[in-house]
C-alpha cells in the first residue's frame, strides 16, 4: 500500500510500509503537468532526493524555455539522450 505525504506544494514522498521510496515533483505551467520521480536509493537519503526534486521544479518553472518544458515529458527510467536543459543534463 503507497502512501503519499505532501511536503510543499509542488513535492510530495512517496512512503510504503511508512518508509520514503521516492519524492515526486510535480510542476504545471500553461496548463501543462511534468511529473518526475526521484528515487530515495539511487540519490542516497530523503533530504538529498526532496534538494534535487526541489532543484528541478525551480530549474522548469523558472529557466526552462516552453520548449524544454514540453519535451521534459518522458517515461520512467533513465533521461534521453537528447534530453538537455540548457547548458546541462539534469541526472535522474
Amino acid at each position: 500500500m503507497t502512501k503519499t505525504k505532501t511536503i510543499t506544494n509542488n513535492v510530495t514522498v512517496d512512503l510504503v510500509k511508512n518508509n520514503p521510496i521516492s519524492v515526486r515533483a510535480h510542476i504545471v505551467r500553461n496548463g501543462l503537468l511534468r511529473t518526475r520521480r526521484f528515487l530515495v536509493s539511487k540519490f542516497g537519503g530523503v533530504e538529498h532526493a526532496i534538494s534535487k526534486a526541489n532543484e528541478y521544479v525551480h530549474y522548469l518553472r523558472n529557466e526552462a524555455t516552453m520548449k524544454q518544458f514540453r519535451k521534459a515529458k518522458r517515461n520512467v527510467g533513465r533521461p534521453l539522450k537528447s534530453e538537455f536543459f540548457g547548458r546541462r543534463v539534469i541526472a535522474n
